[in-house]
């Protein structure tokens, strides 16, 4: 799959789930093939639909999605021995 495009703050685009537009803190992004005014969502709006909807799939060009994982730059590389140690 693709990587996720964002799309530019104030060029209009709006959430095809909730319809507001894009914000810093919540910005949209099209993770599937949709063109046009549908192709944007915002990832909380993505992720409550496919919990709802017990989906993998955009309903409309068939797309899987995939997530990824994303830590903190400031998460260890390894976890401590302390949390994987029994005591």
């Amino acid at each position: 799959m693709e990587t996720p495009q964002f799309s530019a703050q104030g060029d209009g685009a709006t959430c095809r789930i909730c319809r507001c537009e894009g914000t810093d803190s919540q910005p949209l992004f099209h993770p599937c093939k949709c063109r046009g005014s549908i192709k944007y969502i915002h990832q909380e709006c993505l992720q409550d639909w496919l919990a709802h909807s017990q989906k993998d799939t955009c309903d409309i060009c068939h797309t899987k999605y995939t997530f990824l994982d994303v830590f903190q730059s400031s998460a260890p590389e390894r976890p401590p021995l302390r949390l994987l140690a029994p005591q």
